[in-house]
């Protein structure tokens, strides 16, 4: 199965401006990403199933214009070059205490909310530790799958994490919701809500995007409406893949986790299934695996 893995992602317009400008600089969730032990992550999460991934606005082995960077960009890792990035933006820790200061001197602390039904809570655990390790301090705390969902719609979530269960081809192809802000759905809040009030109004309200975010709804646009698995649509599919490694609106982990299936010999018409998605769950009900 695909989008089993976790993924992360900062809210680009968060309500703390310095927090927000923090967020809004590609450096920053690229330092995040190469901080996270994938390796690790997949021993002690994930009992040594899947591999380390990046994050992409399509699920692998569901498109065929994902390409070898697309999916393996800033997944190493090496907390030595999150910390540089760091530095480079003038993230210093100044006073020593491991936390590294925001632009208005203030500690930089992250608040983490997560609901369980989203991830294994101990995924979360260890990238609090190494994000702790390069100088972010990560607070977290657990809450309802509706308190959640209900912050994050709300554009109240400061980091999202859920299992990026909504990317398969047949579900991108016809939606851009995986594709442009959000960046998700109502049963998996995204990111950048004010980006999306921006667009919906014609800049009469919400936050201006950068020219990246402003291309994406164009080329979701024509995505959409081109033939699936098309020379077109692969075509439209890479230019915004590319977009997405660039600028890292989520950050990946791990993922391709094999799920066993375990039935009665009794059950009959069971098939077997190379693929799997929790997004293609509507249209079980047409496919009963028992008569």
């Amino acid at each position: 199965p695909h989008g089993h893995g976790n993924t992360y992602a900062v809210n680009h317009t968060a309500k703390p401006d310095a927090l927000r400008e923090v967020f809004n600089d590609a450096r920053f969730r690229k330092a995040m990403s190469v901080a996270i032990n994938r390796d690790e992550i997949k021993e002690l999460v994930y009992l040594g199933i899947g591999n380390p991934v990046q994050a992409t606005p399509a699920a692998p082995g569901t498109v065929a214009f994902l390409t070898e960077e697309n999916l393996t960009a800033y997944t190493e890792y090496d907390p030595d070059k999150a910390k540089a990035l760091l530095d480079e933006m003038g993230l210093k820790d100044s006073n020593g205490d491991g936390v590294r200061e925001m632009s208005n001197g203030e500690p930089l602390i992250i608040q983490m909310l997560y609901a369980n039904a989203g991830g294994p809570v101990k995924i979360h655990e260890l990238v609090q530790g190494y994000w702790a390790d390069v100088g972010v301090k990560v607070t977290t705390r657990e809450v309802t799958t509706d308190e959640y969902r209900t912050k994050g719609n709300a554009n109240e979530l400061l980091v999202t994490s859920w299992h990026d269960s909504q990317r398969a081809g047949v579900i991108v192809s016809q939606a851009i919701a995986m594709l442009a802000p959000p960046f998700g759905n109502p049963y998996q809040p995204g990111t950048g809500f004010e980006w999306v009030d921006w667009h919906n109004t014609d800049g009469a309200q919400g936050i201006e995007p950068p020219d990246d975010v402003k291309s994406l709804w164009e080329l979701a646009g024509q995505f959409v409406l081109a033939p699936f698995g098309s020379e077109e649509s692969d075509e439209i599919g890479h230019e915004i893949a590319d977009i997405h490694t660039a600028n890292l609106f989520k950050i990946g982990v791990v993922d391709g986790i094999g799920t066993p299936i375990v039935h009665a010999k009794t059950i009959g018409h069971l098939s077997n299934r190379t693929r799997g998605a929790a997004a293609l769950h509507f249209p079980t009900p047409l496919q009963p695996p028992q008569t």
